[in-house]
Parts: C-alpha cells; structure tokens; sequence
C-alpha cells in the first residue's frame, strides 16, 4: 500500500485513474489499439455512471480536456458500459484483484521482492501491517471504506496474523523486505490458487497461507504457525454502515461493544444495508473447529493519527471483528452478497473439502454442482517437499490449479518464487498432453518440463486428455462414486465407468469394452441406501439397473426395488453388500405370501392372486374373471418375486344363492331337452310299426285314421 492512501479517499484516487484513462482513449490509430480504446471508453461510462450522482465531472480531473472527454463518452449511447470479471495477480508487486460481478476482492503481500508498506515521518503512520496478507472485501456500499484508516484498528487488520507487540508511530519504513520467496499463486477461468509464506516485521512469527478464490466463494487456509511468542490471526475486520447492522454468532445476535468468544462455531453473519438484493452481506462459514472472538466494536480516531497536519476532527465508525489467538491453523470460507441462510445451505452440501491444510502443502477441491457432475477444481500450493495429487506429481515451490472437466484436464502451473529455471511435473501414463506452449513446455514420456525462468510467476497452462488403457478389471472390488481403481497383479486397472461390480457416477470412454480412468487414493467403500422389510429369495437373477439383499451368506437380485422395499435414489442396499449380474434370466412370475382370504378380488398391474381352500392362487396376468388396474400388488405388504410357474385356477365365487338358480336352470333346460328326445324316438317306433295307417291333422283338430270310423 502507497502511503498516499492514508491521506485520501478511495473515490479521489478512483476519479484520478479515470481521468488518465480518459486522456489515454484519445489515442488509437492502429486496430489493436482502436480495440484497447474502445475497451476502455466502456469501462469509463461504467464507472462514471455508477458513481456517485452528486459528482460532476469536474471532479474527474483538473485537466478541462478530460472532463470533456468524459462528457462526450457518457453521451455516446453507441459505447456500451463494461465492467470485467476478471481475477488478476500481479506477480510482480504481490498483488491480486478478484473483480466479480458484484464485489471486490484483493490481497496486498509481501516478500523479498516487495515491502510490507510504504511510510514516512508524515504519511502512513500506522501502516505497519498493510501488506502482510490484507484482505480488501468491496461490496456494492460505497460508504464502507470511507474514513476506514483513519478508524480501524491498524494492529488487527483483515487477513493478517501478527503478535501483540506494540509498534512506533512509522516504525520500520526503511527496512520493509523479508527472505519469504513463495508469494504468488496460478489461475484458469478466472479461479485461482494463491501461496503466501508469511514472516512478520521481527521474524518472531511465521506461517504459510493459501487463498483458493472462486466466483462465489473466497477460501482460506493458514497454518504451520512457528512462534514463541503469543499471536492472533484477525478473519474479520469489517466497517458497517450503522449500528442497526445486525452480527451475529452462529445466529446469536452480538451486542454492541460486546466480546462474544465460542469455541468451535460454524458461521458468522454479517448484515449490510441492502436488504432488498443482499448485495453487501457477509457470511463466514468455519471448516475447522476453533475458539472464535467476536466483536461489534465502536472506534474512533482522527486523520491526524495516520496522516501530519490532517484533519483532528474525532470521527466514530462501527466495525465487526473477528479474530483466533495461538491456533495451529485456521479454515473458513467468506460468503460475499451472503443471504441470511447462505451459510445454513452450504452447510447441508459442503462441496468444498481440504484437501490438506499442513505447512508445507494447502490444497482444496470445490466440486460444486453449477460445474456439473463429476467435474471440480483442485487448487493447491506446495511450499515444501514433492506431492502426487489427481495423478500428477509436484515438486515445491509450485502453485497449481487443476480444472477436470470430463475427460479433459486443464493444468496451470506457476513458480511464486520467480527463482525456479523450470519445475518437472509427472503425470500419469494415460493422460496424454493435447494443448500447450512449446516454447515454455516439454513433454518426455511421463515427466512434463515447465520451463519458468523469466516468466514472473505468471500462470502457465497444459490441457490433457485422459485416455483408455487396455486392462481387465480386477476382481472383488467395490467402487467408490467417481474415479477410483484398484491393484491387480501388481498393475494399476483404471475404471472410468462402473464394472459389473461398482456404483460410480461416470462414463464416457470404453476401449476393448474395459471402461478404464484414473484417480487417487482408492477407497473401496459402499454407498449408503436404504433397503426396507425385504424377504430373502434364492435364485432371482435379474439383468441391468442391478440390486440386492445379501442375507445369510446368499445373494438375493432385485432388477428394481421390490414391492416391499422402499428405494432411496433408485437402489437398494442392504447389509452394506452390492453385486451386478450381467446374465438375464428373467423372473415369470410374482407370488403373494401370507395372503388373507380374499374371493372375487381383482388386482393389479400385470399379477392378480386370489385364495381358496387355504392355497395361494397365483396369475401372470389376469384371468378372465378379474380385471386389472395400473398400480401396485397388495398382500399383507409381503411381496417376493420368484421363478417358479404355478398353474392359473379359476376363483369360486362364494353367493350360494346364484349358483342355486344357476343350478335350478340347468335342470330345467336338462329335463326338456330329456323329455323332447324321448318323445321323438317313440314317434319313430310307432311309425315303424303301423306303416298301413294314415295319419292326418285336420283343421278342426280331429284325427282320422284310415279303415276306422
């Protein structure tokens, strides 16, 4: 930090830069730099009309010629305001800006390069601390910074960890440089890894501090804390606006110029004056337990106290701070624009986890949902020694960011330091180097050469595909969600998608119908469902989506959840035992256990049973006298499936009543049809007999027959 900036507004200086930037966009003859002064004429519009509405643009510059060109530009309805979001780290001065789409984030370091803070005997005269590890969080209220210097207190700055020794008005000025050397760190999309290996002003306090920056959330890591002396490391010092901003303390309400210690909270909560977008919310959500300070403090102060002959008007801001005294290390994520509930809901899903937070090596992985399934950001610096990590191996000093995405690997690699000539990086057999600067890059075999003499500590960047190799999988093996591989005669068998075997959550590449990916520490575990009330059955065998009970010491298949079993997520699990089938025998038929005695029932979907003279009667599908519905089975909540085929009987039907009339019909139509038989075949008989005789109808119905009177 300048000294200059304990002196003046952040608006002054702001006006300042936009002024020279208005100067500079009068230049462009060649098409490059048309296209850099239209870029800047549309950040200019962005921040003159997003400033303050009282200012004029008098105010931009003294210079006339640039307040006129600043008119011309905010008039000009053709430049569109622009405002990039873009994560910078200025190696070279131990700087870096995360700009997002609504707040700020910057970190101002230190190291052999660059001094801890610039003073003199009139300016900066507290700025002891303001460049060892300050964490600078804007958000959309302008007025959070104004008179912050002038206030704050200058021992507990955001971000620093120091001792409690006192220090003189401008102390130390000239001898600001330290021998730390790892100050920098490597970025992709705008996501970035930085390392930050902090000695304090006296050397009586050391420790290494890794910040892993994303679009929504700021990680830190600290650790490796090498002190005799006592020390606290501040998270937390942050001016709101007025003293009806509420801070709260895992949701306890901390009042004002209250200390409030906890040991292990989960979050704080600190609200802004937007309550309408939340736009300047802060949230912090603890990942290690610690005992955590907490206070929503009144401080006064006067600009005479950082700057000579400054104002000596009294002025009282209110702060939120928070701090950790002698911890061994310190995990937490900064929610900027939080909701009240941001950190509850993180908490339900932490999709960030560290990795390690040891002192010679700090890495995260974020795999966050927005990236989609399977895909994250592994981020971390080695201060110290060699790591293998998501199948690359590094040696310290490097600062890396891994982006999977896919099968595809993008790698950025830094040297904080600036003091490497290269840093050999190994990767895995199968991930075959597709993209990258060969002037700064080599491949041999396994072993990639990064070469980063003379590149600053600038981000240097490889893309990789992940390919298949021809391997059998191994036996026995149950496989965590995602990449995991097991050993098998002493060579490494990659899966990217699931063996008959496993549950995993990927799969894209197949070769030699051997699904095959790489990924660390393997870990057979099982995942966890639920399997309810399920009855044991041997030999169902079921092809695809495939589960199963395990119970003494069989092994039962369910093709889909049995109907008696409850399905979390679409499988079920029990006694922690999973097996796939791959043959496809075919279960014909379902049968109903312990049914009670139902007649004329019809049931549903594809299987009906009834009961009768205490056997269980079984239908594949329904009978003439049922009629079937879509749904399910029910049959005292037991349900088994079985191959078996039992023979389909009709039901009885139990109304005695009906089947008596039936009864009496059938008599009736018998004894007619009886009777007409009979009567022909003794007409047959008489004619046979009496062929002499005539035998006629008359009208009148009298018979006549021949030879009688």
């Amino acid at each position: 930090m300048g000294r200059m900036v304990a002196s003046i507004s952040g608006f002054s200086g702001a006006r300042t830069m936009i002024g020279s930037l208005a100067y500079l966009s009068e230049f462009g003859n060649s098409k490059e730099v048309s296209e850099i002064v239209e870029l800047l004429k549309s950040i200019i519009k962005y921040h003159v009309i997003r400033g303050r509405p009282s200012e004029d643009h008098s105010k931009y510059q003294r210079v006339l010629r640039n307040r006129e060109i600043i008119g011309q530009i905010e008039a000009n309805q053709s430049i569109i305001p622009f405002d990039p979001i873009k994560l910078y780290n200025f190696a070279s001065m131990n700087r870096v800006v995360q700009k997002r789409e609504h707040y700020s984030f910057s970190l101002a370091l230190r190291s052999y390069r660059i001094s801890g803070y610039e003073g003199s005997e009139e300016q900066n005269l507290k700025g002891w601390y303001s460049g060892d590890g300050v964490e600078y969080l804007m958000m959309k209220n302008q007025k959070q910074l104004i008179d912050f210097w002038s206030t704050v207190d200058s021992y507990q700055l955001q971000g620093t960890s120091e001792t409690f020794a006192p220090r003189k008005i401008g102390d130390e000025p000239a001898k600001p440089l330290n021998n730390a050397k790892f100050v920098g760190g490597a970025i992709i999309d705008n996501f970035g890894s930085i390392g930050f290996e902090f000695i304090n002003y006296d050397e009586s306090l050391k420790t290494n501090k890794s910040y892993f920056l994303f679009d929504q959330q700021i990680v830190v890591l600290m650790s490796g804390f090498d002190s005799k002396v006592a020390y606290r490391s501040t998270f937390l010092n942050h001016m709101i606006d007025n003293v009806n901003q509420q801070v709260t303390l895992d949701k306890t309400v901390i009042e004002l110029d209250q200390l409030k210690t906890l040991d292990s909270p989960k979050q704080i909560f600190v609200q802004g004056t937007d309550n309408v977008n939340n736009l300047d919310n802060l949230a912090i959500y603890f990942m290690n337990q610690v005992k955590i300070n907490l206070i929503k403090e009144t401080r006064t102060g006067k600009w005479a106290d950082v700057t000579v002959d400054a104002s000596n008007t009294e002025i009282k801001r209110i702060y939120a701070k928070g701090y950790v005294e002698n911890t061994t290390k310190l995990e937490y994520i900064l929610f900027p624009n939080a909701q009240t509930d941001t950190a509850d809901k993180y908490e339900q899903n932490p999709f960030i986890k560290v990795i390690s937070n040891i002192g010679a090596f700090q890495a995260i992985n974020n795999t966050d949902p927005q990236f989609g399934t399977n895909n994250y950001y592994l981020m971390g610096n080695l201060f110290d020694g060699t790591q293998t990590i998501e199948g690359f191996t590094f040696t310290a000093p490097v600062s890396f960011v891994i982006k999977r995405e896919n099968s595809k690997i993008n790698l950025s690699v830094s040297d904080p330091t600036q003091l490497l000539v290269s840093t050999t990086i190994t990767k895995r057999e199968n991930f075959k180097v597709d993209q990258f600067d060969s002037k700064l890059v080599s491949v041999d075999n396994q072993n990639v050469l990064v070469n980063t003499k003379d590149y600053a500590g600038a981000s240097i960047y490889i893309s990789f595909n992940v390919m298949c190799l021809d391997a059998q999988p191994a036996d026995n093996c149950q496989f965590t969600s995602g990449f995991t591989f097991p050993y098998k005669n002493g060579t490494t068998i990659w899966y990217q998608s699931c063996p008959v075997n496993a549950i995993c959550d990927i799969g894209v590449l197949k070769c030699s119908n051997q699904y095959l990916q790489v990924f660390d520490k393997p870990e057979c575990q099982f995942t966890t469902k639920q399997c309810v009330n399920a009855q044991i059955v041997d030999n169902c065998v079921f092809s695809s989506g495939f589960t199963f009970l395990y119970k003494n010491g069989s092994t039962v298949w369910y093709q889909q959840c049995p109907a008696n079993g409850v399905c979390t997520s679409g499988k079920l699990v029990c006694n922690n035992k999973y097996q796939q089938v791959v043959d496809k025998p075919e279960c014909e038929t379902k049968h109903c256990v312990n049914a009670q005695p139902i007649i004329d029932c019809q049931f549903q979907s594809g299987f009906t049973f009834i009961y009768i003279n205490g056997s269980t009667i079984w239908y594949k599908s329904c009978p003439s006298n049922a009629v079937c519905d879509s749904g399910k089975l029910v049959c005292n909540n037991l349900y088994i499936q079985q191959i078996d085929k039992p023979i389909c009987i009709l039901a009885e039907t139990s109304n005695n009543k009906s089947l008596c009339g039936v009864g009496c019909l059938c008599a009736i139509i018998c004894a007619i049809i009886f009777c007409v038989i009979v009567g022909i075949v003794i007409l047959v008989y008489c004619l046979r007999k009496c062929q002499n005789i005539n035998i006629s109808i008359l009208n009148n119905s009298t018979v006549q027959i021949a030879g009688v009177q």
